[in-house]
């Protein structure tokens, strides 16, 4: 059964590190396939849920949260 948290990537990150707990023991995924980390922004439609994510990498967490969050605001923004 698939696990849809529908939050940024960083908030789940910081929420398994404020709980000292990590991606196999919360959803019991492997550590050598999964990472918990900043940088994916779940896309969602009004009246149909999530359809995608936008997702970066290569900085730091906070930063490619920062980047991808930056990017969509300025995506809507210029939709008026």
């Amino acid at each position: 059964m698939a696990y849809y948290a529908e939050k940024a990537s960083y908030e789940m990150a910081l929420q398994m590190q404020q709980k000292s707990t990590d991606i196999t023991a919360r959803f019991g995924l492997p550590k050598d396939q999964y990472v918990a980390a900043g940088g994916s922004m779940p896309i969602t439609a009004e009246g149909i849920g999530m359809i995608g994510t936008a997702t970066v990498s290569g900085m730091s967490q906070a930063e490619d949260h920062e980047f991808v969050t930056e990017g969509i605001l300025e995506w809507i923004a210029s939709k008026g």
